[in-house]
């Protein structure tokens, strides 16, 4: 699951489907937009003082979340995702520490 702050920019109604445009300051990683396109999902979208209390209910629900679907890297990353939201320390760089120091681990061990 991937969880950024966007600003709504625009909406475009066609026959069968409505465009919905938002913006973001926030980088978002490779590995995360590869992940998000041509697939769907679901987009959660509060503008009020609440956020972060939605933002943990979501987090804390996995809504919208099977991770049954997930591949294992996919549900690793969410995993370490949600570990470093609960440490309140970037995830991205969280992600990185620990998948090295789980390659350094398995190098040291078996090669």
């Amino acid at each position: 699951m991937i969880l950024i702050q966007a600003k709504f920019e625009r909406e475009k109604s066609l026959k069968t489907k409505r465009n919905l445009v938002f913006s973001t300051k926030q980088d978002i990683d490779e590995l995360e937009l590869m992940q998000m396109e041509s697939t769907e999902g679901y987009l959660a979208f509060n503008p009020d003082e609440y956020r972060e209390k939605v933002l943990n209910i979501i987090k804390s629900k996995r809504i919208g979340v099977d991770e049954g679907e997930m591949t294992l890297s996919q549900r690793m990353r969410f995993v370490f995702w949600n570990v470093a939201q609960e440490m309140g320390i970037d995830p991205e760089e969280f992600y990185q520490k620990e998948m090295l120091k789980i390659i350094d681990h398995y190098k040291t061990k078996y090669l």
